[in-house]
């Protein structure tokens, strides 16, 4: 089946007016977003204009594509998406503007977007999901205990200051955190730039706690929100949606589906399927039944355990963390052996809770699947489901 690849050979040369942008046009623009152009566009709000092609052919001036294919799976992928996207008039001539890419350790934060110029009549604000830095996915897990993490506020910010003073509809998207991102933004815009937007994409991102959740503002914006999450989502499952979401068929499988370079396309949107897959959401089940029995204390306890042992080894870099094997495990072995009994008795019993919710879900499940529809025990298909 064809994939965002297909779509831009196929599809690169009909013009927006041809066909109006549409679902896996906001995906191509998300998934640029991944893209770093520290070197080649002046960071922050300066509403400097360069166009896909003339970032594409700078970038590349200066980037062999062969190494870059050999790199980070998103950073792969967003490489050989921007190097097509050079030839495809359909997307060559949209401008990049208002790039910013801030990475803070003290803060735990990841975050960079770019705003693109669609037409004269639209803007695209895309959001990069999580990148391969260790504080990027830092920030991820601090989502589960945290009511804001600093890229959200940012994220705010970085689109009011963006697109005001300006006339344009508004898109908003991005993938994995990004997706989440987008919509934090979207509710917590000004007045005058929300009812500029008329559409918000979330790309397999997760959703949000409560307070999120529960707000009007929230509430308001559910209409304008299209989630898309693959067959196996994981990523995507994560915390709380309150929007429907649509389920895309991937070539990949299991965690390897949050690729959205997987994701099949015919003609002009995804082919879509009417569940989730069971490993999905028996996931999907066990994790949120996990984090829903945890409190905020105990959540923020595994996440700064986990990371505390994975920085152990001075990794910056999910690839650093990878490439440096054996070393990796042994300095997180250590660091847990440093960690007061307290610390490591909590760590323990916390990771011990989920291997227990997942070890009594497989059980409901084989019982499910062994057991005839009509003697299937409601409370089993229940907790189940």
């Amino acid at each position: 089946m064809a994939n965002i690849f297909d779509y831009l050979t196929w599809r690169g040369d009909i013009s927006l007016k041809e066909d109006p942008f549409n679902e896996v046009d906001s995906l191509v623009l998300a998934w640029l977003s991944y893209v770093n152009l520290d070197d080649i566009m002046p960071g922050g709000i300066c509403n400097q204009t360069m166009t896909i092609e003339e970032a594409g052919r700078i970038f590349f001036e200066h980037n062999d594509l062969e190494e870059r294919l050999k790199g980070f799976s998103l950073t792969k992928t967003s490489a050989l998406l921007f190097h097509e996207l050079i030839h495809c008039p359909r997307f060559s001539r949209m401008k990049i503007m208002n790039y910013v890419n801030h990475i803070s350790e003290e803060l735990q934060q990841q975050f960079s977007a770019m705003t693109i110029e669609v037409d004269k009549d639209t803007l695209y604000v895309a959001f990069r999901g999580t990148d391969d830095t260790i504080v990027g996915w830092r920030e991820d897990f601090n989502m589960s205990f945290l009511p804001i993490v600093p890229s959200q506020t940012e994220a705010a910010a970085y689109l009011a200051e963006s697109v005001k003073n300006r006339p344009e509809k508004l898109i908003l998207g991005g993938h994995s955190k990004g997706g989440n991102l987008a919509v934090y933004a979207a509710i917590h815009a000004p007045q005058e730039i929300k009812d500029r937007i008329i559409q918000v994409y979330n790309n397999d991102g997760p959703g949000f706690l409560h307070n999120v959740l529960d707000s009007e503002e929230y509430k308001e914006m559910l209409p304008r929100i299209k989630t898309i999450v693959p067959e196996s989502s994981i990523v995507g499952m994560l915390l709380g949606h309150e929007e429907e979401y649509e389920i895309v068929k991937s070539t990949q499988k299991g965690i390897m589906q949050h690729d959205a370079g997987s994701w099949e396309i015919i003609r002009n949107e995804f082919v879509y399927l009417d569940s989730l897959s069971n490993s999905s959401k028996f996931l999907n089940h066990s994790f949120k039944k996990w984090v829903s029995g945890l409190d905020e204390e105990q959540r923020k306890v595994f996440v700064d355990g986990l990371f505390q042992m994975l920085e152990a080894a001075g990794a910056k870099t999910t690839g650093e963390l990878y490439a440096s094997g054996w070393k990796s495990v042994s300095s997180a072995i250590k660091a847990f052996s440093g960690m007061d009994l307290e610390m490591k008795q909590k760590l323990m019993l916390i990771t011990k809770s989920l291997f227990d919710i997942i070890n009594q879900n497989m059980k409901v499940a084989l019982r499910i699947s062994k057991a005839p529809t009509i003697g299937m025990s409601a409370t089993d298909e229940m907790n189940y489901k």
